[in-house]
């Protein structure tokens, strides 16, 4: 959005963000998703380990 209208502040509102959310995606270069990483860690013991 912020390429087609140019201001920050509208492109979050059309795109149903807040603004310094979007000015921190745009700063980032990068979606949300994209930063997300994946967990490695188990919460509990795997009860098929065994089979």
């Amino acid at each position: 959005m912020y390429k087609q209208v140019g201001l920050v502040t509208t492109g979050a509102v059309k795109a149903g963000v807040g603004e310094m959310t979007a000015r921190r995606f745009l700063g980032r270069g990068k979606l949300p998703s994209e930063l997300r990483l994946p967990y490695t860690w188990r919460t509990r013991e795997d009860p098929f380990a065994e089979a």
